[in-house]
């Protein structure tokens, strides 16, 4: 089933099942699909692929830690909030809508913090004994969709609630309204998002012999390709619907086991995946419990990309141009990377979500301690 899955338990703070869901595209205009079909078709597909790892390539070249954020704060969003909200927590889901980037952190807080000014925002708890369990970013009407449960009903109910970005930009989260009422959403129901429109699909069965296709622990279904991605012993595979292998990752070893889709990131194309992998062997050395983000093309298995501590600008380097020294530049982009405490190797350790934002061209981690770092050129 595609769609992301959040079921109703009387814990807060327990395992998250999400199914893998289609990627929001933007625009989602059926006549605008059908041409992009009809020139993929004609287009050589060979010179627009290698078109599309050059171009990919060029837009990760420079990447380099820019921002952070910091999602706690010991006095709590409310006067009145429960205990367990006011401790430090680790981020597990992050959503990027326009100029502001939201994070989840694993107690159910929900920090929103603007782009333009590097400034948190607000919180997305109106309630003081709200634990907010999910995020969606609904394009359709720009808004911010959460889904909590509430100590007044011992955490039992999934409560949906959309609000519109420009309140959020206000710093008025409480200014959205609830959804689907009339629902009883009790344990063990569930929430699950689809992006496919609802649409019912029939299907054969085609049986697969087990040695040739090993059950993953998680996989994600590639629309535009009719492909299977499949997460296994923290490997990445790529096969057909017959069990084929289709493409298999020359330096893609991720980080976590538990792969979901809160770690890793498919482009609305399909065509690029992006993770917190292992370091090289190598690397590992000098980069100590550092990870590495890596940008692999998924039809080739190729790495495009790697962000890693011993080829990131540290955080005095600028970026502005080869005639800057650094030293010496008074731009904005050097003030707010002067604020920041972690060094690149800080913020490749323990990263625990991860997102990219196509239309900035931004990757947003979170790691452990629920501190959240952009990541742009």
């Amino acid at each position: 089933m595609d769609g992301r899955r959040i079921t109703a338990t009387r814990r807060p703070c327990c395992g998250r099942r999400v199914v893998a869901k289609k990627r929001p595209r933007s625009g989602g205009d059926g006549f605008v699909n059908s041409v992009k079909k009809l020139q993929r078709r004609e287009i050589c597909s060979k010179r627009d692929r290698s078109f599309s790892m050059s171009n990919a390539q060029e837009r990760f070249r420079n990447i380099h830690l820019q921002e952070e954020y910091d999602t706690h704060d010991p006095k709590g969003h409310s006067s009145m909030v429960l205990p367990f909200l006011k401790k430090r927590s680790k981020v597990i889901e992050i959503v990027s809508a326009q100029d502001i980037v939201f994070a989840l952190v694993q107690s159910g807080v929900c920090a929103a913090f603007s782009r333009e000014t590097n400034e948190r925002i607000c919180f997305m708890n109106v309630s003081p004994d709200e634990v907010i369990r999910s995020l969606f970013y609904n394009k359709n009407n720009d808004s911010l969709i959460t889904v909590s449960v509430y100590a007044s009903d011992n955490f039992s109910s999934l409560k949906c609630r959309t609000t519109r970005i420009e309140y959020i930009r206000r710093g008025k989260p409480d200014a959205g309204f609830p959804l689907f009422e009339s629902e009883s959403l009790k344990w063990p129901g569930f929430v699950e998002f689809d992006d496919v429109n609802g649409k019912v699909r029939n299907s054969e069965l085609t049986e697969v012999s087990r040695t040739e296709f090993m059950t993953p622990s998680a996989f994600i279904f590639l629309y535009e390709n009719q492909l299977f991605l499949t997460f296994r012993n923290r490997t990445v595979a790529v096969w057909n619907f017959r069990g084929e292998l289709v493409t298999s990752f020359e330096d893609h070893l991720l980080w976590h086991p538990d792969c979901n889709t809160n770690n890793i990131y498919i482009t609305s194309d399909q065509d690029l995946i992006i993770s917190y992998c292992k370091a090289d062997s190598e690397d590992q050395l000098l980069e100590g419990n550092a990870g590495s983000i890596n940008i692999s093309n998924i039809l080739t298995g190729k790495c495009l990309a790697k962000i890693k501590a011993t080829n990131s600008l540290p955080p005095e380097e600028c970026n502005c141009s080869s005639k800057c020294s650094g030293k010496n530049c008074s731009s904005s982009k050097r003030f707010q990377a002067s604020r920041m405490r972690s060094t690149v190797a800080d913020a490749l350790e323990d990263i625990t979500a991860l997102f990219y934002d196509e239309e900035r061209n931004e990757i947003y981690t979170g790691n452990r301690i629920g501190m959240v770092h952009v990541w742009s050129n």
